[in-house]
C-alpha cells in the first residue's frame, strides 16, 4: 500500500523541493548571465529587455487572475477546467494579438521581432495555466518546482551554446529568460506530460461557471497591471528615451539588484502565501507566522542587498568584463529598492492570502502614479541613475502604506523586529568601509572575498549579540514542526490487528 501523507506534510516536502531545485536553477542562471555578459554586448541585452518589458505590459492587460479564480473553485477545479482551458485561450490569443500590433507599428528591427516571437510563446504558456492550478491542487509543488528548474537550466545552456557559435543576441531569443523559446517549450512538454489538457468537447462550455471565474479573476486584474507596471516602467523609459545600450547597463542593475529579492522572498513565498490563507480567521497564529517570515527576509535580504552594493565597483567587472562597469553605480543607487522590495513581495502575499485585494491596489496606486511622475522628470538630467533614483523613493513609499494597512491583520513589533538586522548590517558596513584600504590592494577574487567575509563575521557576531535566544528558539520550533510532521501518530505505526 502506497505511504500516505498529511496535506501539511505534503506542502512542507514541496516547500523545502521548492526550495532546493529554485536554488539550482537560480544558480545556473547566474553562471549563465556572468558567462552571457562577457559574450554579448550591452545593447543586444537592452533590446531584448525592451521586448520583454513591452510584452510583460502588454499581457497585463489580459491577465484576469483565471487560474487564482479557478484555483478557489477547489472541489470543481475539474469540472470548470475544459471552460477555464478555453477562457484562457480567448484571453491569450488576444494578448498575443495586441502584441503583435504593438511590435508592428510601434517597433522595427530586432526588437519588433523578438516582440513577435515572444508575444507567440505567451500563447503556449497561458494554455499550460489549466494544468499547473490541477498540480497545485494535488499539492504537487514538487513536479511544478522541477520543470521550472528544469527549463531553466536547459535554456540557460541552449543559451550558452547560441552565444558561443554566433556571438548574437537570438542567444538571449532562444534560451535564457522565462519568455524564451527554449524554457517555454520544455516547461510545456514537463507539465503536459504530468497532466496533459483535455481538450473541450462541443458544448462542454460551461457558461455560469464561466462567469463565475471572470467575476472573481477579474478582482485580481487591476493589482496584477499595477504590479506588472511598477516592475517595468522604469526599464521601458530608459529603454525608451535613453536607448537599448543605456537599458543594457540599467537591465543588468535591475537584475543584480532584485538578487535578494529571488533568492529570499520567492523562494518562499509559495508557502507563506499558503500558511497566510490557511490562518486568515487567527491573528493570532497569522501574526506569529508572519513575524517569523519577516524576520527572515530581513536579517537574510538585508545583508545580501549591502553586501552587493559595497562590492559593486570590483564584483562587476570582475564577473563581467570593464565594458559593464556602468552596472555598478547604478545597482549602488538601487541599493533601497534592493533593501525594500523583499519585505514588500511578502507583503503582497499576507494581502492576496486575506483576499485584500483593496489594499494591494492602494498601495500599489501610489507606487504607479509616483514613479510616471518622478522617472521622466529624472531621467531627463541624470539618465539611468535618475530611474534608480525613482524606483527608490517610489518602494519606500509603497513599503510605508503596505506596513500600515498589514497592522489591520497582525500584530508585530516592527522596530523590534527590523531594528536588530539594519543595525547588525550598519555595524558591519562601517567595518568593512574602514577596512577598505587593505582589501583594495588585493587582486579582484581576493578583494571579493575579504569584503564578503568581514561583512558577514560582523554581521553574524551583532546579530547573534542582539538576538542569540530568539534565533535560537526559532531554530528550535521549525525543527521540532517539521520532527512532528515526519513522525506519524502512534495509531498509524500499530500493526493493523491491534
Amino acid at each position: 500500500m502506497p505511504e500516505q501523507h498529511s496535506p501539511v506534510h505534503r506542502i512542507a516536502r514541496g516547500a523545502l523541493q521548492t526550495i532546493g531545485s529554485a536554488y539550482v536553477a537560480r544558480l545556473v542562471n547566474w553562471v549563465a548571465t556572468i558567462l552571457l555578459l562577457r559574450l554579448l554586448d550591452p545593447a543586444e541585452f537592452g533590446d531584448v529587455e525592451l521586448a520583454t518589458v513591452v510584452v510583460a505590459m502588454v499581457i497585463s492587460l489580459r491577465n484576469l487572475g483565471l487560474h487564482l479564480a479557478l484555483l478557489h473553485e477547489h472541489d470543481h477545479i475539474d469540472e470548470l477546467a475544459p471552460t477555464h482551458f478555453l477562457l484562457n485561450m480567448g484571453l491569450g490569443a488576444a494578448g498575443t494579438l495586441l502584441a503583435s500590433i504593438v511590435a508592428f507599428f510601434f517597433y522595427e528591427g530586432i526588437v519588433a521581432t523578438v516582440l513577435l516571437i515572444f508575444a507567440g510563446l505567451d500563447l503556449l504558456r497561458n494554455a499550460l495555466w489549466t494544468s499547473e492550478v490541477q498540480i497545485r491542487r494535488d499539492l504537487d509543488f514538487g513536479r511544478l518546482a522541477f520543470s521550472h528548474a528544469s527549463a531553466t537550466v536547459l535554456a540557460s545552456i541552449v543559451a550558452l551554446a547560441v552565444a558561443f557559435l554566433t556571438h548574437s543576441v537570438w542567444a538571449l531569443i532562444l534560451g535564457y529568460s522565462v519568455y524564451s523559446v527554449g524554457y517555454v517549450t520544455v516547461y510545456a512538454t514537463l507539465i503536459w506530460t504530468r497532466r496533459p489538457p483535455r481538450l473541450p468537447r462541443p458544448g462542454e462550455f460551461n457558461s455560469p461557471g464561466a462567469r463565475k471565474l471572470m467575476h472573481y479573476g477579474v478582482r485580481f486584474w487591476m493589482g496584477g497591471i499595477l504590479q506588472v507596471f511598477i516592475q517595468s516602467y522604469d526599464r521601458f523609459l530608459v529603454g525608451t528615451l535613453l536607448g537599448s545600450n543605456a537599458l543594457g547597463f540599467y537591465g543588468r542593475a535591475h537584475q543584480f539588484a532584485q538578487i535578494p529579492t529571488g533568492a529570499v522572498t520567492h523562494t518562499i513565498i509559495s508557502v507563506t502565501s499558503t500558511v497566510y490563507a490557511r490562518y486568515q480567521n487567527n491573528r493570532t497564529q497569522l501574526s506569529a507566522a508572519y513575524r517569523r517570515a519577516l524576520r527572515f527576509i530581513l536579517r537574510a535580504a538585508t545583508p545580501a542587498s549591502l553586501i552587493l552594493a559595497v562590492e559593486a565597483p570590483t564584483l562587476i567587472p570582475f564577473l563581467a568584463d570593464e565594458k559593464w562597469m556602468p552596472v555598478a553605480p547604478l545597482l549602488q543607487m538601487l541599493v533601497v529598492y534592493s533593501l525594500c522590495r523583499p519585505v514588500l513581495e511578502d507583503l503582497y502575499a499576507l494581502f492576496q492570502g486575506l483576499g485584500d485585494l483593496k489594499g494591494i491596489i492602494l498601495f500599489a496606486s501610489v507606487q504607479a502614479g509616483l514613479l510616471i511622475v518622478l522617472v521622466p522628470l529624472l531621467i531627463q538630467p541624470l539618465g539611468p541613475i535618475g530611474a534608480a533614483i525613482g524606483m527608490d523613493l517610489a518602494v519606500m513609499a509603497g513599503l510605508a502604506l503596505a506596513v500600515r494597512r498589514a497592522t489591520r491583520y497582525v500584530d508585530v513589533p516592527w522596530l523590534r523586529t527590523a531594528l536588530p538586522p539594519l543595525l547588525s548590517a550598519t555595524a558591519a558596513l562601517a567595518v568593512r568601509l574602514a577596512v577598505g584600504r587593505f582589501i583594495e590592494p588585493l587582486s579582484p577574487p581576493l578583494a571579493i572575498l575579504s569584503g564578503i567575509v568581514c561583512f558577514s563575521l560582523v554581521y553574524a557576531a551583532v546579530l547573534l549579540a542582539l538576538e542569540g535566544r530568539t534565533l535560537l528558539d526559532e531554530f528550535r520550533t521549525v525543527r521540532n514542526s517539521f520532527r512532528k510532521e515526519m513522525v506519524p501518530p502512534v495509531e498509524s505505526r500499530l500493526p493493523p490487528d491491534v
